[in-house]
């Protein structure tokens, strides 16, 4: 046979085989669906998000922003600006999750999935189409079950998510944002009646020095470092009334900071909070009488000022008053000299004690008889 032939023949029997192949292919298996394999949301979806609404076991928390994608704040928190760095890891979470595949259409077992509990809604504001998603119990292999729109229709996601639904938790708890680099000059303030203590510096690398009048032998830079780094990053753990009973005792008893950054900002920082009273004494008459627990004092407030008119940190403090970690009030320094470093001993000069002119030593007179 010529190989013109039998190519021809090779090329009918490829032909035929992938038209028998395709009469014969098996069908879809059963539950296969267009989501599956998809993403769970599209990018655009989440560009043009202008509100997101968690809803978490009766919680809920609305963040929203500007038309421009710019500025996100929680709404059910007084409009304190959203930890940023949380919402993009709920974004990554959302935009890495795929359709694994159709779970059912029975609404039967559709009620066992525990749809009516969570949900996650995207409003984009009429430029393409919300995004509605209950989500249900997690899977025993893994993944979450999840409904669209509330379709009749359930599927597996390979979403693993924490729903935080509450609304503090989603405010930015940072409250100041600058490095120890960038201080020129710090003046902490002492319980009265101790002179502030003002240490400053030509730049960066230079070394510290003190400008108040504070006798000295110059400056604990690591010390003073480790105190400015306590601020770098200020954050809040939780917000009380401007007017509270307890902030105002706090800002009564506070100590006071100056922060001056090179670029010219300057924080004003009051920390403090209400003492404890007087613990109680035992009846004189009952000394077997288990003495009450000692008094605590109140919880440690920040009040900051900038005078940047601009600064977020003036906003926020008309808002609320900020309660912060003991720890940051109760490790300032008690006074300058613990960031000081002693004046240095006189030098005292010898003097030659019994010594003559030739440099040998004198010999005791004998005593007299």
């Amino acid at each position: 046979m010529k190989i013109k032939q039998l190519s021809i023949l090779v090329l009918v029997l490829v032909v035929l085989s992938a038209v028998t192949w395709f009469i014969k292919r098996p069908s879809p298996p059963p539950g296969l669906d267009p989501r599956t394999g998809q993403a769970l949301i599209t990018r655009e979806t989440l560009a043009a998000a202008r509100s997101i609404t968690l809803s978490d076991d009766g919680d809920a928390v609305t963040l929203t922003t500007s038309d421009d994608g710019g500025n996100w704040v929680v709404s059910e928190y007084y409009d304190f600006p959203v930890d940023f760095s949380k919402l993009s890891s709920l974004a990554d979470t959302l935009r890495n999750a795929k359709i694994i595949r159709l779970v059912t259409r029975n609404p039967d077992r559709m009620e066992r999935l525990d749809f009516d509990t969570s949900a996650i809604k995207i409003d984009t504001g009429g430029a393409i189409p919300a995004f509605n998603l209950d989500v249900g119990k997690t899977s025993e292999n893994g993944g979450r079950f999840v409904r669209f729109d509330d379709e009749e229709r359930a599927y597996l996601a390979d979403l693993s998510l924490y729903l935080d639904a509450t609304p503090k938790n989603w405010a930015k708890s940072q409250l100041l944002d600058f490095k120890a680099t960038d201080v020129a000059r710090l003046v902490v303030g002492f319980p009265n009646p101790e002179e502030p203590l003002t240490i400053a510096r030509s730049d960066a690398t230079a070394a510290w020095e003190a400008e108040s009048g504070q006798e000295n032998g110059g400056v604990k830079s690591s010390d003073v470092t480790t105190l400015i780094n306590r601020f770098t990053n200020l954050r809040f753990t939780d917000t009380d009334d401007v007017g509270s009973g307890e902030a105002t005792s706090a800002r009564d008893h506070a100590r006071r900071l100056s922060i001056e950054l090179f670029d010219g900002t300057v924080y004003g920082v009051d920390i403090g909070r209400r003492p404890a009273p007087p613990a109680e004494e035992s009846p004189p008459e009952d000394p077997a009488a288990e003495s009450p627990p000692a008094p605590k004092p109140g919880p440690v407030y920040v009040f900051v000022e900038s005078n940047r008119g601009d600064a977020r940190i003036n906003e926020l403090m008309i808002k609320r008053s900020f309660k912060i970690s003991d720890y940051t009030f109760t490790s300032l320094p008690a006074n300058a000299q613990a960031l000081l470093e002693p004046m240095p001993e006189p030098e005292v000069e010898a003097e030659a004690i019994g010594e003559s002119d030739s440099g040998s030593a004198a010999r005791p007179e004998p005593a007299t008889p």
